[in-house]
């Protein structure tokens, strides 16, 4: 069995881990509290993640890296390259916007990855790769998705309500 390591890969990975390293120096002035998600989706997202990095970085007998054709190449570094982009810009606006990370931009922040891992298990046609990017993608996803209702609520219930504040100027007048 050989192992053999891919630089497009670890160059890809490396992009996209990048800004999350940054992120551990420079936490948000704003953290959001949500609660965490259930220990085995968490756990999910874990496995997945872990089992994408691996399988993307290292060649490992049946679980080759490569592209069967030079379009299908093609297509993958454009959609990585686009995915990659709009991820950054996220982190971008996060830094621009002094470290606050705001609800509309976890969502994509959570897809854009996967989409990655995705594109990069289906175009090289790797079922292992292909697999823990559909595990990860699912529960990275579910868990961005449940905290950023759980902040949309809490973010509601802090809001004025805006019939009350008009009943009661009909009141004094």
């Amino acid at each position: 069995m050989t192992v053999e390591i891919s630089l497009w890969s670890a160059v890809t990975l490396a992009a996209l881990l990048l800004p999350n390293l940054l992120y551990v120096f420079f936490k948000p002035v704003n953290p959001e509290t949500a609660e965490p998600p259930k220990p085995f989706l968490g756990w999910l997202e874990q496995l997945g993640r872990m089992g994408c990095i691996l399988l993307m970085c290292l060649n490992i007998g049946p679980f080759q890296f490569g592209f069967h054709s030079d379009v299908s190449f093609v297509i993958w570094l454009f959609g990585v390259a686009v995915c990659i982009a709009g991820y950054w810009g996220m982190w971008v606006w996060y830094f621009m916007n002094g470290r606050r990370f705001a609800l509309w931009t976890r969502m994509p922040m959570a897809i854009l990855p996967s989409v990655v891992f995705l594109l990069t298990g289906g175009l090289c046609l790797n079922a292992a790769l292909s697999l823990f990017a559909v595990i990860f993608a699912f529960a990275h996803c579910y868990n961005t998705y449940g905290a950023v209702r759980q902040l949309r609520a809490k973010e509601r219930a802090r809001a004025p309500k805006k019939g009350a504040n008009a009943a009661k100027k009909k009141k004094k007048a």
